[in-house]
């Protein structure tokens, strides 16, 4: 058999796994097969890269570095939060392999130089991920690479210079890392280069010349430390009104002393130039942590100070607990480290809560369910993990909890179904699994709810129907299943409904044609059938049915329309021809008949003559 349609088969059998459908047996034979265990019956849980649970079923897995000896290997891709450990060097092996994609929360690690390799590669994504270290620079030696793609990691150091030798390179994605250093004019000889994202890292400089004058997409947006070229002269008119300013704010200050010397005397004043004031740094912090304005914050121990007094960390204090009257707290700078400290659920009076930090870690600690005035609370995009608190069941005044582009797994829990002020809910960008709760449909002034891109299961439950106050409802990027429920046709101010990228089959409801306020509608990449409901055609929406093999679209129906239209017309026209060829004919045939009697009669008077 074709080795690579034996590792697609394994494939198939792994994403069976992941869906949890699986028996305990099954699980096990694809395990064997993806290791390479000649016999079908080996305990894969016995297995060093293989985590299970206590009734036997496997839950996680990391990448076998026995994939290195699948040769003939061309296609390789490895997607799911289920996906561990690090990459193994071993895929260095694969001497055929044309495209790599590997996307899992979990992986780590750095990535292994002898990716360098691969030499008929011919694209790379590596997105989503915890990888660490530099971008290898044996890369360069990817002579036949057209896409490379490495972002929303934590991929560091600089950009290889090497990956100017890649001359057929038409696409680099590095965005969402924490890339630094400068942009290598290298990538200046990349003549077929089409589109080149570098956002949301820490890059610096200015971007090199040639790279300027080539027509790509080009984004570099926050990296703050760069020099785009675009607000050169911009910069330079600042600085000019800045020098001005300065100089006049000089001359008024030096006439007022003058006139006011005699009730001043001889007061000096002392500009300081871009010098921050320590002992100024320690005050705000010493109001933080409600401490004398004179203590010395650098001897606590959540504050990290450099050898001259500045402070260049910050962690969450739990001190914070025991401003018992606080109204509002919000902290946010990158500079903000450590885990949340349960002290905060101390704040009995706390209404607004704000935390934003990439380098928060640790749980969501459950004492924040005993925040009973609580009625707005962010956690965005920090590196958060384990469950949402059932806790937070209690919170019984929220209106907002937006936990979105974290790491928070587990499940949604039903208890949220309890928050009756409730206005959204944003878990978007997260790893939570299990199903949707049916709970949630009794948050009768719900208006937002995001939990797309997650590893939710199961079916879209029927309650979601009763929240009437529903604006938005984003499911799309999960693993959603069955038939869309018909009652989402009763959320009379809908809006924005968008099921995309999911496995949700059956027809579209009728039921969404009675959406009066819709304006956009998603249900691409689903396996969808049957046709678009009537109603639902006429709406003026944003409609996005794309990529559902088995649904009949406006545009086939209307083809073939036209194509059998066409066919009668061709039918009706050939008939026409043949009856007039016929009647032609004949009328020629009639003809001659005539003509061969009256010549006889003739013929034969002359011979009686």
């Amino acid at each position: 058999m074709n080795i690579t349609i034996l590792f697609i088969t394994n494939l198939i059998f792994i994403i069976k796994l992941i869906s949890a459908q699986s028996g305990v047996n099954e699980e096990c034979v694809v395990i064997n097969r993806l290791y390479r265990k000649d016999n079908q019956s080996n305990n894969c849980c016995e297995e060093p890269g293989v985590q299970y649970l206590v009734d036997g079923h496997v839950f996680s897995f990391y990448l076998p570095p026995e994939i290195g000896n699948f040769t003939y290997l061309t296609s390789l891709t490895f997607v799911g939060s289920n996906l561990k450990g690090s990459i193994p060097p071993e895929l260095g092996k694969l001497p055929n392999l044309e495209y790599l994609h590997l996307h899992g929360k979990n992986i780590s690690g750095t990535i292994p130089p002898e990716l360098g390799n691969l030499s008929n590669l011919q694209e790379m994504y590596i997105t989503r991920n915890y990888l660490t270290g530099p971008i290898p620079s044996s890369f360069g030696k990817l002579s036949n690479l057209k896409a490379l793609v490495i972002d929303q990691g934590s991929i560091s150091s600089e950009i290889p210079p090497e990956l100017g030798n890649l001359s057929k390179l038409e696409r680099i994605d590095f965005s969402n890392n924490t890339l630094s250093g400068h942009i290598p004019p290298e990538l200046g000889k990349l003549s077929k280069l089409k589109n080149l994202n570098l956002a949301d890292n820490n890059l610096s400089g200015s971007i090199p010349k040639k790279l300027k004058k080539m027509d790509i997409k080009l984004n570099v947006s926050n990296n703050p430390l760069l020099n785009t070229g675009d607000n050169d002269s911009s910069l330079v008119t600042i600085i000019i009104i800045a020098i001005c300013i300065i100089i006049l704010i000089i001359v008024i200050v030096l006439i007022y002393l003058k006139t006011k010397k005699k009730i001043y005397g001889n007061r000096k004043i002392k500009f300081i130039y871009a010098q921050t004031n320590v002992n100024k740094e320690c005050e705000g912090v010493n109001k933080l942590l409600n401490k004398d304005p004179s203590f010395d914050c650098c001897t606590h121990g959540d504050i990290l100070c450099s050898n001259d007094g500045h402070i260049t960390r910050i962690c969450i204090p739990s001190e914070l607990g025991n401003l018992t009257n606080l109204t509002y707290l919000s902290i946010k700078g990158e500079n903000l480290r450590g885990s949340i400290p349960p002290e905060l659920g101390n704040l009995t009076n706390l209404e607004y809560l704000y935390l934003h930090g990439k380098y928060i870690n640790g749980t969501i600690p459950s004492e924040l369910g005993n925040l009973s005035n609580m009625q707005e609370m962010y956690f965005s995009r920090n590196y958060l993990t384990g469950p949402i608190p059932s806790s937070f069941g209690k919170l019984s005044n929220l209106k907002t909890l937006v936990i979105d582009q974290n790491s928070i797994s587990g499940e949604i829990p039903p208890e949220l179904g309890n928050l009756s002020k409730l206005e959204r809910i944003d878990f978007s960008n997260n790893t939570l699994s299990g199903q949707i709760p049916p709970e949630l449909g009794k948050l009768s002034k719900l208006k937002n709810l995001d939990l797309d891109l997650n590893d939710l299961i199961g079916p879209i439950p029927p309650e979601l129907g009763n929240l009437s106050n529903l604006k938005t409802l984003d499911l799309s990027s999960n693993y959603l299943v069955d038939s869309i429920p018909p009652e989402l046709g009763k959320l009379s101010k809908l809006e924005k409904l968008f099921l995309a990228h999911n496995e949700l089959s059956g027809s579209i409801p009728p039921e969404l044609g009675n959406l009066s306020n819709l304006k956009s509608l998603n249900l691409a990449e689903n396996n969808l059938s049957g046709s678009i409901p009537k109603k639902l055609k006429k709406m003026e929406i944003k409609l996005n049915i794309s990529n559902n093999p088995l649904l009949e679209t406006e545009d086939n129906d209307s083809s073939i329309s036209y194509i059998i239209i066409a066919i009668i017309c061709i039918l009706v026209l050939a008939i026409v021809i043949l009856l007039i060829y016929l009647k032609t004919k004949r009328k020629i045939y009639d003809n001659g008949n005539k003509t061969s009697t009256i010549g006889n009669t003739l013929k034969n008077v002359k011979n009686f003559q």
